[in-house]
């Protein structure tokens, strides 16, 4: 089974990294994103490519609608960390950051086909980012999840990526293919909104977050904060936490 266009119809999806409840949670899946199914496991487990960035894992096919005719293009990006909808059975949906609903000439919104009432102020939903540092701001305070690509829980990557997309640049998933992008700075180069990144002893990039001031980084590490940048790495409490790899401007 294979290119098969999907749209996730739920809030938020775990992207898994085997057919099973169990596995680990690779990343997210957001409302009204699209994807393809390239492959098929028991019962209904489905390997998913999201179209955004390629990234693949596995997930629940209940929560995805095969459609025609949707696109990215013609779908409306979700800016607030949180918003509220309203469905014609009067429940609600809370969708986060990332999320994306349709719209009709009519001014009529819909999720994957199913009419939607905006709770949200729609200036609230919709307010653009004048930067990724701004976008990354709107998440202080989020705790630290694997895989996670949202207000309610957010890994470095995850949340670099999302300040990326809400400022319409796409950013691939993993902080080892998000230090592929871009150009290098040296450190006397520095400017509020590069990206660091970081390495573990072995030399592999396995953090990543964002200048937020010459000496500051906005990051995912517990909960998504600031601390203290150096020319060696991030400092909290006077101690080295990630010992710095490289810059880049994106």
């Amino acid at each position: 089974m294979t290119d098969l266009h999907h749209i996730v119809q739920v809030p938020l999806a775990p992207l898994r990294e085997g057919p099973s409840d169990r596995a680990e949670q690779v990343s997210q899946l957001h409302a009204g994103e699209f994807c393809r199914i390239i492959g098929q496991g028991e019962k209904d487990w489905v390997e998913v490519e999201l179209e955004a960035d390629g990234y693949r894992g596995w997930c629940d096919v209940k929560q995805l609608l095969k459609v025609d005719g949707f696109s990215i293009e013609s779908s409306n990006l979700i800016q607030s960390p949180i918003s509220v909808w309203h469905e014609e059975d009067g429940s609600s949906l809370i969708l986060p950051a990332g999320s994306r609903v349709q719209s009709n000439t009519s001014g009529n919104w819909f999720l994957a086909g199913r009419p939607l009432t905006p709770a949200t102020d729609l200036d609230v939903c919709f307010h653009p980012f004048s930067s990724p540092l701004e976008a990354a701001l709107n998440f202080m305070g989020s705790p630290y999840a694997w895989g996670g690509k949202s207000v309610l829980g957010m890994d470095c990557s995850g949340l670099t990526q999302m300040a990326y997309l809400l400022c319409g640049r796409r950013l691939p998933r993993d902080a080892s293919q998000q230090v592929l992008e871009g150009e290098h700075v040296e450190w006397n180069h520095r400017q509020i909104g590069d990206m660091a990144f970081f390495a573990n002893e072995k030399g592999a990039i396995t953090h990543v977050g964002i200048l937020a001031s010459p000496n500051e980084i906005i990051h995912a590490s517990g909960h998504v904060r600031r601390d203290v940048l150096t020319s060696e790495g991030i400092l909290r409490d006077n101690l080295l936490t990630h010992a710095i790899s490289e810059l880049r401007r994106v």
